[in-house]
């Protein structure tokens, strides 16, 4: 079975949030289940917390992930993440 999960970024976030999803992520990855994780983090970013290596991480690069999402990031990242999923 393959799960794809989103969050809007790894890189850099050392919240509760963020550790909670790397271990949700690894544990299903561990079970042998196909994980894909989308963020809109930079192309070379690094996650904080350690995520397996046989999760696919896709880092989309859109707009500042650092920062608060303006309108217009949320319209541009909803519309990539649709077509992305329709691709699937």
């Amino acid at each position: 079975m393959e799960l794809v999960f989103g969050i809007k970024r790894l890189d850099s976030a050392s919240g509760g949030a963020e550790r909670v999803f790397c271990a949700i992520c690894n544990q299903f990855a561990q079970k042998g289940y196909k994980i894909t994780v989308i963020t809109f983090d930079t192309p070379d970013s690094k996650s904080f917390y350690p995520l397996s290596p046989h999760i696919k991480w896709i880092k989309m690069n859109l707009g500042t992930s650092k920062s608060k999402t303006s309108v217009y990031e949320f319209l541009v990242r909803t519309i990539a993440l649709r077509r992305f999923l329709r691709k699937g």
